[in-house]
């Protein structure tokens, strides 16, 4: 026996968001959630255009290389966040749930950064 959860609409945000900060969720949630040694970053732009740390091991960190020697775990998320992959997606009034996220494993925690 399986089980199917869908999820249809979204969340407004009141106020909307700067340009900055729907700039920095975007890149955020396509960029792949790994664990990283902070003292290897020099900077993250988006980080600091919205005045946010690198967090516990650099789980913020949005401004990636291919290469990238900052990498201490490809295979693990950084600090409290529970997946290598953001599954919400926002623009400056909005949020949703990800349709290219797998649909059974929904986690709130990937959304409380706003």
């Amino acid at each position: 026996m399986g089980y199917s959860t869908d999820f249809y609409g979204f969340w407004t945000l009141t106020p909307a968001l700067s340009l900055a900060q729907t700039d920095y969720l975007q890149k955020f949630s396509r960029t792949r959630r790994v664990k990283r040694d902070p003292n290897l970053i020099k900077t993250d732009r988006r980080l600091t255009g919205i005045g946010l740390s690198l967090g516990v091991d650099a789980e913020y960190f949005v401004d990636v290389e291919d290469e990238d020697e900052s990498i201490v775990d490809i295979n693990l998320p950084p600090g409290s966040q529970p997946s290598l992959w953001c599954k919400w997606r926002t623009n400056d009034r909005a949020i949703a749930w990800s349709i290219l996220g797998e649909k059974n494993s929904m986690d709130m925690s990937n959304g409380s950064i706003i």
